[in-house]
């Protein structure tokens, strides 16, 4: 199925006598537009895909209507995580995002504060114009709801948490929550997509629920350890290692190092940029970036496995599964 744009101003133009269009463009949808329009891997629209195909086994709907259910979805998908990425850059003070300047840095940040804020909720202006059952409206709209809810519990816990707040014996089961909450969360939904509009048992979605959260897990994961070599992206390096994030990486060194060797590695970190040849040197001795993918890469073959097999994934669905995971692995060489 060839993707189609998402058009902003066809979808949400004003309904207004004020003649007012042109400014709200300039401030708002033209940014947001652009921002769209950036490469993107698109991990969770290749997910929004598989769970349709998952959904229309036993679906009597049409294939071309199928086809136009899952574009919608994958909008819903792209508005809500836009959002979540906007707000994201303004509160690590971030500089670039997809090759280009944040959208703080671009329009400054009232504005970019302001389209962050409005891709959070104009899905369910959105979701409101779809041509589906009042019933798996309400009931999109409700997944939708505490998928932001729940996003918005992990990213308190992200960036509210310093890590030198935390035992070294609590901040793995806290980094995994905090990456399941606010990453997880928004792939489930993706994964539930064709469940949701297409009509599914509650219980089928609790299914995929739980494996598209464990598959989130997997990506945030990766992204994490992007950021360590950010090969890339070299002025994102570390950047979560300087905020004191409470994720991936920080995980694996509370398990790698001796009480005394953590100490010392967060006091470097709290130091950072001054001290940054000293936390590579201690990177490297701990093997941490290695120690990090392998994690990773274990904790995602073993959940694509379980999902596989507790989903009955058919031939043509487990391909799809291996293409994003293979697709996964290479995104953050």
């Amino acid at each position: 199925m060839m993707e189609q744009s998402l058009n902003l101003k066809d979808i949400f133009r004003l309904n207004s006598d004020y003649e007012i269009d042109d400014l709200i463009d300039k401030t708002l949808l033209d940014p947001v537009q652009e921002f769209f329009s950036r490469p993107k891997k698109d991990l969770r629209g290749q997910l929004v895909q598989l769970g349709f195909s998952i959904a229309k086994r036993n679906s009597s709907v049409s294939d071309e209507k199928i086809d136009e259910l899952s574009q919608h979805a994958s909008h819903i998908i792209e508005m809500i995580h836009a959002g979540s990425l906007v707000v994201d850059d303004i509160q690590d003070g971030s500089l670039y995002r997809r090759g280009k300047k944040t959208l703080h840095h671009l329009h400054g940040l009232p504005v970019a504060l302001n389209a962050g804020n409005w891709l959070y909720f104009i899905p369910f202006t959105y979701i409101g114009k779809l041509d589906i059952s009042e019933e798996n409206r309400s009931r999109l709209m409700q997944e939708c709801l505490q998928t932001l809810v729940q996003g918005h519990y992990g990213q308190a816990l992200d960036v509210g948490t310093s890590v030198h707040t935390l035992t070294q014996d609590r901040i793995e089961s806290v980094s995994r929550a905090a990456m399941e909450l606010k990453s997880g969360a928004l792939v489930s939904l993706a994964l539930k997509m064709g469940t949701l509009l297409l009509g599914g048992t509650e219980d089928y979605l609790e299914k995929l629920d739980y494996w598209g959260r464990k598959i989130g897990l997997s990506l945030q994961m990766f992204d994490d350890l992007g950021n360590i070599h950010s090969r890339k992206n070299p002025v994102k390096r570390c950047e979560d290692l300087k905020l004191h994030r409470i994720g991936h990486i920080f995980s694996v060194c509370s398990k790698a190092m001796t009480p005394e060797e953590f100490s010392l590695f967060l006091n470097l970190t709290s130091q950072l940029p001054k001290t940054n040849d000293k936390v590579e040197d201690m990177l490297k001795t701990f093997d941490i970036e290695k120690k990090a993918f392998v994690a990773a890469v274990q904790f995602l073959n073993e959940t694509t496995s379980k999902l596989s097999r507790e989903l009955q994934l058919q031939v043509d669905e487990f391909n799809q599964l291996l293409l994003i995971t293979n697709k996964l692995l290479g995104a953050y060489d």
